[in-house]
């Protein structure tokens, strides 16, 4: 048949240049229908045969759901299935936990073994697979300099406050040679809705083995009160952040922070 012996190979450009073809064949019997002479009409009608145009109007609706499929294909690169695939992880390790108590970290991998979160990036190998050293674990890029969170608080008790935007931005982060478990941080926090926003000086540290960024605000204002803030969402970009009021760590508010663009 036609149809079959077109092949299976054929690309969408293949079919493009066909149905172009075949439209332009179309073009020339409508104006030969319109202005020709019998004669012309029906030598044209002998020569287009039925079933050469059945498969050309088969070609244009294959050519169509390729398209269609090159769509969703287009579509699906965007969607980062390794992002996705931690972030699954991170719910299930909130949910069921990871098997480690407090802040100690967990080896991963087919290791069971928990280690201190302050034996972790301290250049020796404490994990049996050497989970603890690896470059991504000791990696400062959720919270490298000039990156900069935004969120909604929201207040579940310690005052009486309406929920409200706050901004975090990262403007300094260093690790001392004496203690490479924990990055020192310098950050900025603005917790105003208006358009020109009031940065306010905060201080702390980002401990690798948790992923957690510890701030302390410097005003009067907060003084009593720190922020708590995990990336435990399975990339660098999101973090669930708690705002606890010292020395007693009860949590005032909450917030998921988000890393702009």
């Amino acid at each position: 048949h036609y149809g079959r012996g077109l092949g299976r190979s054929f690309t969408i450009a293949t079919f493009l240049i066909i149905n172009k073809m075949l439209r332009i064949l179309f073009a020339v019997a409508l104006v030969a229908c319109a202005i020709g002479e019998d004669t012309l009409k029906s030598k044209f009608l002998e020569t287009v045969e039925p079933r050469l145009l059945g498969t050309a109007m088969r070609i244009q609706k294959s050519a169509e759901k390729l398209e269609k499929l090159k769509e969703k294909l287009d579509a699906a690169e965007k969607y980062d299935l390794y992002d996705r695939y931690h972030d699954l992880l991170s719910r299930v390790d909130a949910v069921e936990g990871n098997g480690c108590p407090g802040w100690n970290f967990q080896c991963g991998g087919h290791s069971r073994q928990c280690i201190s979160h302050l034996l972790v990036c301290d250049g020796h190998e404490d994990c049996d697979n050497g989970a603890d050293e690896e470059d991504d674990v000791c990696s400062s890029a959720p919270v490298k300099a000039g990156r900069i969170f935004d969120g909604h608080a929201q207040w579940v008790g310690c005052l009486v406050r309406e929920d409200h935007p706050v901004t975090f931005v990262i403007t300094n982060i260093y690790t001392e040679k004496y203690f490479t478990p924990r990055a020192k941080v310098n950050a900025k926090i603005s917790y105003d809705a208006a358009a020109e926003k009031k940065y306010q000086e905060a201080r702390g540290y980002y401990n690798f083995g948790t992923r957690t960024l510890v701030l302390f605000p410097k005003y009067e204002f907060a003084k009593n009160r720190y922020a708590v803030c995990t990336f435990n969402m399975g990339d660098n970009d999101h973090a669930n952040c708690e705002f606890k009021m010292k020395p007693t760590d009860k949590v005032c508010a909450t917030t998921v922070l988000s890393a702009r663009k």
